[in-house]
């Protein structure tokens, strides 16, 4: 683990990041206006990764892009560490947020967050009301929306749900990252979004080895600029390139991170009409612990074996 990817640690259950945990993925927050509760699909080691890139990564050579805040508390564990950030830069409208801001298929996350309108974007709001002069947000369907083409600091991914939207993330934003930026790629260590380890083991070359944070983050660095024709040469890589590519990922990634890729792996090989490779795939996944909990994954590899054994119809 290099030295820039461990000081993030220094502010876990620090007050500056005004954050609390009551119970799993429930928050309370306290604001410069007033104290929020809220919940979120993050775990506290990725909002707290969050807070430090703002509050201390970040040098304003860039934008903030926030993919996917829902009901936006990750946004403001940016927008808190933007504010506390030493530097000289200016910090009106620094944070780009992408939403739909729909209830729909959030369940428990959203309960009595907009149901009347089946809009969380009022919630949204609500939380971030404190840091509004710092966030530009842009509520709609991402695939019909773009970038600006200003230069990208700091990434945070978590709304590559599926192949088009992983797609459209890489087309619109890796691009303009630069050299040095921070991409947070939030459903890395998750068996649904198994694209997204792929992907990165795609431009592996241009990006430092990943940090990986619980619950599902993997945490990017990037050495030097993407050359833009890569991202033609991925849309157009077939299954078995991409098996690959996930095969290395797994093969590189510690012992308590690779049975949950392999759980994509299977995941994946089903979705392709490969079902007994998919079985034989999920019977090899074994869950490793790990002391340190910010990179224990043995329980979430346990729960997404269940899931994808459901989903395959296995006994593994």
């Amino acid at each position: 683990m290099s030295t820039q990817a461990s000081q993030w640690r220094k502010y876990l259950s620090s007050p500056d990041t005004g954050l609390s945990s009551l119970r799993w993925q429930e928050y309370r927050i306290q604001n410069p206006s007033g104290e929020k509760v809220v919940r979120s699909m993050l775990a506290p080691p990725e909002l707290t990764l969050l807070y430090y890139l703002a509050r201390d990564h970040y040098s304003g050579r860039g934008e903030i892009v926030d993919l996917g805040p829902l009901l936006g508390v990750g946004t403001n564990m940016l927008a808190r560490g933007l504010q506390a950030n030493e530097r000289s830069i200016p910090k009106s409208k620094r944070i780009y947020s992408y939403d739909l801001f729909l209830t729909d298929g959030m369940g428990h996350y959203v309960d009595d967050c907009g149901p009347a309108t089946g809009s969380v974007f009022e919630a949204f709001q609500d939380l971030n009301r404190d840091y509004r002069e710092s966030i530009f947000v842009s509520p709609g369907d991402l695939l019909a929306l773009r970038w600006t083409g200003e230069p990208i600091e700091i990434c945070f991914v978590d709304v590559a749900k599926s192949l088009p939207l992983n797609f459209h993330v890489i087309e619109q934003f890796f691009g303009s990252l630069v050299e040095g930026a921070a991409l947070v790629q939030q459903d890395y260590v998750y068996f649904d979004q198994y694209w997204i380890s792929y992907t990165m083991e795609y431009f592996a070359e241009y990006f430092s080895p990943p940090e990986f944070v619980f619950g599902a983050t993997a945490c990017f660095y990037l050495k030097r600029p993407i050359d833009k024709g890569r991202f033609q040469d991925f849309r157009a890589l077939s299954f078995d390139d991409r098996l690959s590519l996930k095969d290395r990922a797994i093969a590189k990634a510690p012992a308590s991170v690779a049975p949950v890729l392999l759980c994509g792996k299977a995941k994946m090989l089903f979705d392709e009409g490969r079902v007994e490779e998919a079985r034989q795939t999920l019977a090899k996944v074994e869950p490793v612990g790990h002391r340190d909990p910010v990179v224990d994954f043995s329980a979430i590899a346990q729960s997404n074996r269940e899931m994808v054994a459901r989903i395959i119809g296995s006994t593994a």
